[in-house]
């Protein structure tokens, strides 16, 4: 694990910004791909996606058993507007152990202070056997050449195998590859652990 950044750079201001943004230039093909992949092996059950912001997710499920965090308040309110049957909130990760048979970190452990600590918390969050999907930008060099500067970590494969070997069994690893030169363009990877 490679540090980028000296301080945390995330807030839901900035990330207010970016989802309108996204919003004004449309769903990217590869955050769609990643969406789909992350789904893979989530059968039915209560799902937590964690650093959600503009996530199509809820089309893949019944939205019910949804459950998205962000720490962007307009992303959340339009969110709840675009489906409404599924549950938005800002909240930190506790309180709620063993509730979840499929927990979601889709870009989200490059941006925090300690990801280690918080794939921790994803694993008492999850009820045993529970399904945890992590995508993040793989063995990313230089800060800001993915999403500005926003990440504070650039993390492999075994950087996840040392955060989640203790507490779960890797299900998969994989890459999606995105073409050189268009606005997403750092291979992204896919990690899905189950949980002991």
């Amino acid at each position: 694990m490679k540090r980028l950044l000296d301080k945390f750079a995330s807030t839901g201001e900035e990330y207010d910004k970016i989802f309108e943004k996204r919003r004004a230039e449309g769903i990217s093909p590869v955050d769609k791909e990643r969406w789909k992949l992350l789904m893979k092996y989530y059968k039915e059950g209560k799902l937590l996606d964690v650093g959600c912001l503009d996530s199509e997710i809820p089309e893949l499920m019944d939205s019910k058993n949804y459950v998205g965090i962000d720490i962007s308040p307009k992303a959340i309110n339009e969110m709840r507007k675009k489906y409404p049957d599924a549950y938005y909130h800002i909240k930190s990760l506790v309180d709620h152990y063993d509730e979840y048979d499929y927990l979601i970190m889709g870009e989200f452990l490059e941006h925090v202070e300690d990801p280690k600590k918080e794939v921790e918390l994803a694993f008492k969050l999850l009820k045993q056997g529970g399904i945890l999907a992590i995508s993040a930008p793989f063995n990313e060099t230089i800060a800001g050449d993915v999403d500005g500067i926003h990440h504070m970590w650039s993390l492999d494969f075994n950087d996840l195998a040392e955060f989640c070997s203790p507490l779960a069994t890797k299900v998969e690893n994989g890459i999606i590859t995105a073409e050189p030169g268009k606005p997403y363009h750092h291979p992204l990877m896919v990690s899905f652990w189950k949980k002991n």
